[in-house]
């Protein structure tokens, strides 16, 4: 009677520590949407082929599929960070691995721009309108017994 024959991959592809979602949670704390793309409104898909070494590093980037040029920098400059862990080769091959990732680029509900405050050099204060609200609440006399009846007004200012 033979013994089963263990099935083994001849060569290790490199794997990323924790795997698919670790990489997926790097991407999303390293990726930084580049602003020319934010105020183009420019949104998609980058496609990015790259090369892992024997040492487990990141040695080339391409785009196949890419958005703008900012969008295409910051999506080869996040994969570059990425570091795999190359299982050993038999025979000590040192092998160059080709690997394929998409990377989504999507403008954030709410992206809040600091506006710098006005310097002594401004020649002039821009003129904004500001909306408040305010709310009165007459009260009734007791006598009477009715309810308080809160009145909502908003009032725009201008600065």
């Amino acid at each position: 009677m033979r013994k089963p024959v263990k099935k083994e991959a001849f060569i290790n592809q490199p794997q990323y520590q924790g795997g698919d979602q670790a990489i997926s949670d790097f991407i999303s704390k390293n990726l930084v949407f580049p602003a020319i793309a934010i105020e183009k409104g420019i949104e998609g898909t980058v496609q990015v082929k790259y090369e892992v070494d024997d040492d487990g590093n990141v040695i080339d980037t391409k785009i196949v599929a890419g958005l703008d040029s900012s969008c295409d920098k910051e999506a080869r400059r996040v994969v570059s960070l990425l570091k795999f862990r190359v299982p050993k080769n038999p025979n000590g091959l040192k092998l160059i691995f080709h690997k394929e990732l998409f990377i989504h680029f999507k403008i954030p509900k709410k992206t809040l721009v600091p506006t710098p405050p006005p310097t002594e050099s401004d020649t002039h204060i821009p003129i904004s309108l500001m909306n408040y609200q305010i709310v009165f609440t007459p009260t009734v006399a007791k006598k009477t017994e009715q309810k308080s009846i809160p009145i909502k007004k908003s009032y725009p200012i201008i600065l």
